[in-house]
C-alpha cells in the first residue's frame, strides 16, 4: 500500500480507545504509510491479532474490515444508538476495548497514548456541544487530511524562511471516516449525522525529544491536582532552586514586557517584509501596520446561539463586529 493518499476503498473498520468498531469506508494516508503498517504499528501485533481473530469468530473475513478508533461515550451513545442498522448488518462491528491507557487533552477529543507515548495521538468524533459547535469529524474531510500534511510538510521542508526557525509540524498522517448511506442521502454536507464517526492518528512529539528535555504546555502550569498539589510547585521543587530564581528563569526565558514583546514582532514583520520585495503589492493590500482593525465579537456569537456560532456554508455572514482595536504593532512600523 502506499501513494499520497492511500484509499482502501470499501473495506470495513475497527481500533478504539474504548469499544473497537469495524466499518465500511475509506482509509487515507500519507505517503510512507499504509493501513496495515500503521495499525500494525499503533495496535501491536498480538492486538492487531487478536482482532482479527474476534472478526472470524464471528464468521467475517478481517480482510473486509478498517481498524477505527471509538470514543467510549461516542458508542454508547450514539452510534449503537443511531447507526443500529449498521450494527445489524454487520457493517459495524464493536471489537470491545483496546489494551492501552489514552489520555484526553485540552481539545477534549484528542488523545495521547500513556502505555506507547512513542505512538500517535488519535483524535476522534465527539458528538458533544462545545464552543457553539458539535465536536464531530467529517469522513470527507478525512479523506484529503493526510495529503494536505504531506503537503504543508513538504512546503515547510523547502521553505527557506520556515526551515531558518527550526519549525516543524506534527503531521496527520492517518485518517478513516465512515458514512452513512441512509443519513448521506438526507442531509446536507454539514450535518452532524455525517460527523460522527471517524478519526485521525498524529504523529506524537515524543520521538522527537532531545536528550534531557520533556513536554508540556503552558497551559499546564496552572493545574492544580485533586491533593491540592501545583504542577509549577512540582518543578520547582525539582528544579533545587529557590520558587523566585525558578521564575525569574522562565520569564528570562519565555516572557517579555508588553512593549518590548510587540517591538520584536513589529521588527520581525518589517524584517520578513525587506527580504520579500517581490511582494510589496501583497504586503501593501493587506496593510500588517494599520493603525486599527475590526473588532469581531465570539462572545456575542456564543449568546446569540450556543448550539451553533456560525453557518458553516456562509461563517463570514453570522460575524458580529463592534468598534475597532488598536493594533498592537503599529507604533513600532518603520514607516519611509
Amino acid at each position: 500500500m502506499g501513494g499520497d493518499a492511500e484509499a482502501a476503498g470499501t473495506r470495513r473498520a475497527a481500533h478504539a480507545l474504548g469499544p473497537m468498531t469495524t466499518v465500511n469506508d475509506t482509509f487515507t494516508c500519507t505517503a510512507d504509510t499504509g493501513a496495515d503498517a500503521l495499525y500494525r504499528a499503533e495496535l501491536g501485533d498480538d492486538t492487531f491479532a487478536g482482532f482479527a481473530a474476534t472478526l472470524t469468530g464471528l464468521g467475517l473475513d478481517p480482510a473486509d474490515y478498517l481498524y477505527l478508533p471509538v470514543h467510549p461515550w461516542q458508542w454508547w451513545n450514539r452510534l449503537a444508538v443511531t447507526f443500529a442498522a449498521d450494527v445489524a448488518e454487520q457493517r459495524l462491528v464493536c471489537l470491545g476495548p483496546g489494551p492501552e491507557e489514552h489520555l484526553a487533552q485540552q481539545s477534549v477529543r484528542t488523545f495521547f497514548n500513556v502505555t506507547h507515548p512513542q505512538r500517535h495521538y488519535v483524535k476522534t468524533a465527539l458528538s458533544v456541544l462545545n464552543m457553539g459547535f458539535v465536536r464531530g469529524l467529517s469522513a470527507a474531510y478525512m479523506e484529503a487530511t493526510p495529503a494536505i500534511n504531506d503537503w504543508l510538510a513538504d512546503l515547510i521542508d523547502r521553505d527557506e524562511v520556515l526551515a531558518s526557525t527550526g519549525l516543524t509540524i506534527l503531521r496527520e498522517r492517518a485518517a478513516i471516516g465512515y458514512r452513512n448511506r441512509r443519513f448521506e442521502a438526507a442531509t446536507d454536507r454539514y450535518s452532524p449525522y455525517r460527523k460522527m464517526l471517524a478519526a485521525l492518528w498524529r504523529e506524537s512529539p515524543v520521538p522527537g525529544l532531545e536528550p534531557g528535555r520533556r513536554l508540556a504546555t503552558m497551559a499546564s502550569l496552572l493545574h492544580v491536582d485533586s491533593a491540592g498539589g501545583s504542577f509549577a510547585a512540582a518543578l520547582v521543587a525539582e528544579s533545587g532552586l529557590p520558587a523566585p530564581v525558578w521564575l525569574r528563569r522562565y520569564l528570562d526565558a519565555g516572557l517579555l514586557s508588553e512593549e518590548e514583546f510587540w517591538r520584536t514582532v513589529a521588527d520581525c514583520a518589517a524584517d520578513y517584509a525587506a527580504r520579500v520585495p517581490h511582494l510589496a503589492d501583497r504586503l501593501a493590500r493587506h496593510d500588517l501596520f494599520a493603525p486599527e482593525f475590526a473588532h469581531s465579537c465570539l462572545n456575542r456569537l456564543q449568546l446569540r446561539d450556543n448550539q451553533q456560532m456560525v453557518d458553516l456554508s456562509d461563517p463570514s455572514a453570522a460575524l458580529q463586529f463592534a468598534g475597532t482595536l488598536a493594533n498592537p504593532i503599529a507604533p513600532y512600523a518603520r514607516r519611509a
